[in-house]
């Protein structure tokens, strides 16, 4: 069942990360084998591995609510950014990076 995965010892489904459609492994570890594409993710790689937002300028919030994983929109400037929208991992055309992690 999507969402689930069962431990070798228990005999009951176990939740699986919140950024995991499925996974192989505990919450705590992020082993998705597959992300929720309904959420606008994929796989950060090959599986079992974490899950990162489709569209380019998007960063996954997993920080705000760690329950509910979001991917949201980065500042303007950003092309990439990474925990928060002001955290620019790479800049847009035209743009600069200036204090280490903002665009201007």
């Amino acid at each position: 069942m999507d969402g689930y995965y069962l431990p070798d010892q228990l005999f009951r489904c176990e939740n699986c990360h919140p950024e995991c459609l499925t996974c192989f492994d505990s919450p705590e570890n992020i082993n998705c084998m597959t992300c929720s594409a309904v959420k606008g993710l994929e796989l950060n790689g090959a599986p079992p591995t974490n899950c990162k937002c489709i569209q380019t300028n998007y960063y996954l919030d997993n920080l705000t609510n760690p329950l509910n994983v979001l991917c949201k929109i980065c500042d303007t400037g950003c092309l990439t950014c990474e925990f928060y929208s002001y955290n620019c991992y790479t800049c847009d055309y035209g743009y600069y990076h200036v204090d280490d992690d903002h665009c201007l």
